[in-house]
């Protein structure tokens, strides 16, 4: 399944960092979906279904990673995540390299 941003004729797309579902003062938690930290212009876009189905995979994606690391999921390298997300057929979008 391939989770894609910017459908054909739509005028862009949104990036969303990864640090919007990690939590400031609690270790081991993701928060994905309409519950992330984000502005209210910004939860205006990343609250559909497309956003949301791309957090939830880096969210179970971010997890892996941490537990395969021994870390906690703030610590995890960002740029493995994306490469990870990529492989699994993900659209980060142009920037996200």
């Amino acid at each position: 399944m391939k989770f894609v941003f910017t459908p054909p004729g739509a005028r862009g797309f949104n990036e969303i960092p990864y640090r919007i579902i990690v939590p400031q003062k609690i270790d081991n938690l993701l928060v994905a979906g309409r519950c992330a930290s984000m502005s209210h212009e910004g939860q205006s876009s990343a609250r559909v279904s497309g956003p949301c189905f791309i957090m939830g995979q880096a969210a179970g994606t971010a997890a892996d990673l941490a537990l395969g690391m021994g870390v906690p999921p703030r610590a995890i390298d960002v740029a493995k995540l994306q490469q990870r997300l990529r492989a699994a057929g993900a659209n980060l979008g142009p920037s996200a390299r």
